[in-house]
């Protein structure tokens, strides 16, 4: 694998962990999707669930996820949360190395 992004980039994220202008919760990064479920109104948040595949409904109006174990869940969005491989692979993205480790869907 190689690094697909330029030195802005680097830059950038080098700043902001130098001055202070980033953070992360107390609890740990895996707090963040806590948080996220947290501030839903009126939705079913599924975690630590392999999805095995993302479609976009014929009407465009929401994503059906299978999930590995034989599940199907239906919602307006779908986040995208994983290694960028594994991200490609959802989004049915072929040779992808943009280096984007995940995406929204919907």
């Amino acid at each position: 694998r190689s690094l697909g992004t330029t030195s802005r980039l680097f830059e950038f994220v080098m700043k902001m962990l130098a001055t202070g202008s980033n953070c992360f919760p107390e609890a740990g990064i895996s707090a963040v999707p806590l948080q996220m479920a947290a501030r839903l109104e009126k939705a079913e948040v599924k975690l630590n669930a392999s999805v095995q595949s993302l479609e976009v409904v014929e009407s465009g109006n929401g994503v059906l996820a299978r999930t590995a174990d034989g599940q199907e869940h239906f919602g307006a969005k779908a986040v995208v949360a994983t290694e960028g491989f594994a991200a490609d692979k959802l989004l049915g993205r072929k040779g992808s190395s943009s280096g984007d480790d995940g995406g929204n869907v919907g």
